[in-house]
């Protein structure tokens, strides 16, 4: 079989994807590289068949170069749901606008899981003004950018995400960015925003991660809204992660939430054993950091202090975070730089960093 269009798949000649047909042809060329050449429309897809499914993992390169994919529609209740099904290679630069993601264990808009030696980074699911997509299910592992991170040893890289999106879920393991990060690597630079919708028996659920057992992060914010109606007794739900128990550093949790029901949730973690650094809470809106396990090393502040670079000790605001006003949400707070593409520019200057008088 060969490639219909141009490229022969390698890094210095990637296959060009620019049509609905050939972004489906991709799972008949699983191991090569792939260069998005403009937006892509999915509209014309009712159920989205995922790349790269759990029995043959994509483990090519798949570089978006800052395009868009419009208007993914996945329905059902089959495992492995996304973009790609099962990604065990690279995805990079890939934005996501009227994405529609249902499904049973391990679903998510870029892919249902990633694995081993893995490598995302720069997704972008909506912007700050406009959420990209929903994620909703009903079993375990539900994110905005994937639901299950498994694998060996060395389980890859996740950086430059940032996820504004709607994530239902009324079991297990549902974050705004991932839902279940079960194997080791590291996890940085990722921003949340939208709404997290936690019903039925929801537990180990998160406004970044839902479960966190063994990939440390850092530089990471969840501006969401958690909406909590859970049965689970000690649920461990929070704002950062919910079953929480690697280090994060440099990382803040303003959250807005509702509680109707549930217990052992917290303002950053649900539960964690971790102590944590450089690591602040809107304690106006919620009081408790942590529901339960013993962790520490969280912060407390106002809705004012939180708007005070200052008070954020330890964060590298010459490389890393600059304070920034948030778009929809009135509300000025650490920024990350490298992210700035999704905030509106200043049309006079074309400036992102001049938003809002805020530098």
């Amino acid at each position: 079989m060969a490639w219909s269009g141009v490229g022969s798949g390698t890094a210095e000649a990637p296959y060009q994807v620019d049509t609905v047909a050939r972004l489906k042809e991709v799972k008949d060329f699983v191991s090569a590289y792939f260069l998005q050449m403009n937006d892509i429309d999915l509209s014309s897809e009712a159920n989205w068949t995922p790349l790269g499914p759990s029995g043959g993992p994509f483990t090519g390169s798949y570089d978006g170069d800052d395009y868009t994919i419009q208007n993914l529609t996945i329905t059902g209740a089959s495992t492995y749901r996304g973009l790609f099904g099962y990604l065990q290679g690279t995805a990079k630069n890939i934005k996501f606008t009227g994405a529609s993601v249902s499904g049973g264990n391990y679903t998510g808009i870029l892919c249902g899981a990633y694995g081993a030696g893995s490598n995302i980074s720069g997704i972008r699911v909506g912007d700050a003004t406009t959420s990209g997509g929903t994620i909703t299910g009903a079993e375990t592992g539900y994110g905005g950018v994937c639901g299950y991170w498994l694998g060996g040893i060395d389980n890859g890289n996740v950086t430059d995400c940032f996820v504004h999106a709607t994530v239902n879920s009324s079991k297990a393991r549902a974050g705004l960015a991932f839902g279940y990060t079960h194997r080791n690597g590291t996890m940085h630079s990722i921003i949340t925003m939208g709404t997290l919708n936690l019903t039925g028996i929801a537990y180990y659920s998160g406004g970044v991660a839902g479960e966190w057992l063994a990939a440390n992060g850092s530089k990471m914010a969840s501006l969401c809204a958690i909406n909590l109606n859970s049965t689970t007794a000690d649920a461990r739900n929070g704002g950062i992660g919910g079953n929480e128990n690697y280090e994060k550093d440099d990382c803040y949790a303003d959250n807005t939430w509702t509680i109707t029901a549930g217990s052992g949730y917290g303002a950053f973690a649900g539960y964690s054993m971790a102590t944590f650094t450089g690591a602040y809470f809107n304690s106006e809106k919620l009081a408790t950091a942590i529901g339960g396990g013993g962790g520490g090393g969280c912060s407390g502040l106002t809705t004012a202090e939180m708007a005070v670079q200052a008070n954020y000790t330890g964060f590298d605001f010459a490389n890393d975070w600059v304070m920034r006003e948030v778009p929809g949400l009135g509300i000025t707070r650490p920024w990350l730089k490298c992210m700035t593409d999704v905030l509106p520019e200043l049309a006079s200057t074309g400036n992102p960093f001049f938003f809002g008088g805020v530098i």
